[in-house]
């Protein structure tokens, strides 16, 4: 429980899509509201939980699963 405590924190995020490849960097957060919030994870067999998106990558790395990263909208 604690990591997910010390991992599950606010963050400014910076991405950047480069050429094979992607680069996330998290910087501490001096601000509160409204942000998104940085998701990662797999997609097995095309099943991934409904959200509303501001920016996501998608990637196959294997026949049935995709590699994913993607900024959801804070409610």
């Amino acid at each position: 429980m604690e990591f997910a405590e010390a991992f599950n924190q606010s963050a400014w995020v910076e991405i950047f899509q480069q050429e094979g490849g992607l680069e996330i960097n998290l910087h501490e957060c001096l601000s509160k509201g409204q942000f998104p919030i940085l998701w990662m994870g797999v997609i097995r067999d095309g099943k991934m939980p409904v959200h509303k998106l501001a920016w996501e990558i998608l990637k196959p790395v294997e026949e049935f699963a995709t590699a994913f990263a993607a900024l959801v909208q804070n409610k």
